[in-house]
C-alpha cells in the first residue's frame, strides 16, 4: 500500500512539473518572422555528441 502511495505521489509531481514547464514555454516571446519558414530535423543520441561540439564553427 505504501509503494502505491509513493508511485501516485511521484506521478502527480511529474505531471505538475510538466505543466509548469509548458506554461513557461508559452510565456516566452519567440518573435514574429513573417515570410520565413524554418524546416528542421531534430536528431539526438550518443553518436551525435561530438558533432554538437562543432556547432560554434557553423555559427561563425
Amino acid at each position: 500500500m505504501r509503494m502505491r502511495y509513493l508511485k501516485a505521489t511521484l506521478v502527480a509531481c511529474c505531471a505538475v512539473g510538466g505543466l509548469a514547464a509548458s506554461a513557461q514555454a508559452e510565456d516566452f516571446d519567440y518573435g514574429s518572422f513573417p515570410g520565413y519558414t524554418l524546416e528542421v530535423k531534430l536528431i539526438g543520441g550518443t553518436q551525435y555528441e561530438k558533432l554538437y561540439t562543432r556547432i560554434p564553427e557553423w555559427e561563425k
